[in-house]
């Protein structure tokens, strides 16, 4: 698990989870901004975050099946169904968010160009 965390305590704890080769390094450091950023890959999304989170960002191509099954079987679990879920979305297909709600995303934002940095509101 990589962590990236600022020193401010009353920050929030977010939890990055990602299928990206960088581990959608640029996200997480926009997400520092608002709180201290736990980076994981989707396949170590933890069975139960133990309200150690207050909220999970996911960051998957949800063209791949294994990502999206991975994402699927962690986020039906009983601890995350209280925890926001935010989604981002490499691109503004209704396709993409339909299947991001599919799997409990609380809120989806589009990647604002190819350099993937998601929209200003997060």
């Amino acid at each position: 698990m990589t962590t990236l965390a600022n020193p401010s305590s009353s920050k929030r704890r977010l939890l990055l989870a990602s299928d990206r080769r960088d581990q959608s390094s640029e996200l997480a450091n926009i997400l520092q901004s608002v709180g201290e950023v736990d980076t994981i890959s989707t396949s170590d999304i933890p069975d139960t975050p133990a309200g150690h989170f207050a909220g999970i960002v996911v960051d998957i191509n949800l063209r791949s099946p294994e990502s999206v099954q991975q994402v699927r079987n962690k986020l039906r679990a009983e601890a995350y169904r209280s925890m926001p879920r935010l989604f981002v979305l490499a691109d503004a297909l209704h396709h993409g968010s339909m299947q991001a709600w599919a799997l409990g995303a609380t809120d989806t934002r589009t990647a604002v160009d190819s350099t993937r940095q998601p929209a200003a509101r997060l």
